[in-house]
């Protein structure tokens, strides 16, 4: 909250700044949030992914283990596995506070938004409470994991390209574009050659829908491609501010 609410007195403060330095540019203001929010999303992917890259090697070396209780496989993944071992000492601070064990491994785990973490605590727990077949189970699960690790890297190249070319293109090139041919036909108006001045008014608002609507769809069409629906705010909220400010810049319009 206290973040927030430091990013929002920034913006405000960024865009009064903006304002009396030439109106146009006040929507440069929006970066700010945008930006903060883009970094704390960058910033948790990064942990979900190291989070990730330590589980199969934990879960071969916690197979071998003589582990007779949930509280011991706590303790032994709370040191030594980088960013999962973090992961594991907030649940053995649940523990401590009287979580009971299970309900603290599954609290964090969905805290951490990782689909692998949380199968993988869901194979510990179901390999706990099976008992018998503890060490194959732990060890076929961290093969599957580390299958679908390979997979997601793959699958992250061949996204890589499309992404960067919807986001360029709804961030850049076609607004700049926009900006570029309005601001050519305004001169072909200053110098009389032509007299297009009622409908360079009567197409301004729809250009600014446009770009818009592009931002918005493109940030929905990126997330649904990445799987992760909601991560279209973030791409809306970085995608506005950047669109409308490429078109106004070139356009040389007054907001």
């Amino acid at each position: 909250m206290k973040e927030m609410a430091v990013v929002f007195l920034t913006s405000v403060f960024t865009g009064s700044v903006l304002y009396l330095l030439n109106p146009k540019y006040v929507v440069a203001a929006a970066l700010v949030p945008a930006i903060y929010l883009a970094a704390k999303e960058s910033r948790h992917q990064e942990k979900r992914k190291r989070t990730e890259e330590e589980l199969p090697r934990a879960m071969l070396e916690l197979a071998t283990l003589p582990v007779r209780t949930l509280r011991d496989v706590i303790d032994h993944l709370s040191k030594g596995y980088g960013e999962l071992s973090s992961e594991f000492r907030r649940v053995r601070k649940l523990v401590g506070a009287g979580i009971p064990p299970e309900k603290a491994m599954r609290t964090v785990a969905m805290a951490s938004g990782s689909y692998l973490f949380n199968n993988a605590v869901t194979m510990i727990i179901t390999g706990m409470r099976s008992g018998s077949n503890w060490s194959e189970l732990i060890r076929n699960a961290a093969e599957d994991i580390e299958a679908l690790i390979d997979m997601e890297r793959e699958r992250a190249s061949a996204l890589a390209l499309q992404r960067y070319v919807v986001l360029l293109s709804a961030g850049l090139f076609v607004p700049g574009i926009l900006g570029i041919t309005k601001r050519m036909v305004s001169r072909l108006t200053e110098g009389h050659l032509f007299d297009v001045t009622d409908t360079l008014t009567a197409v301004q608002d729809a250009v600014v829908v446009h770009v818009a609507l592009l931002a918005v769809m493109s940030a929905i069409f990126v997330a649904l491609l990445e799987g992760k629906p909601r991560k279209a705010i973030i791409y809306a909220a970085v995608l506005l501010p950047i669109s409308f400010g490429t078109y106004f810049v070139l356009a040389g319009m007054d907001i």
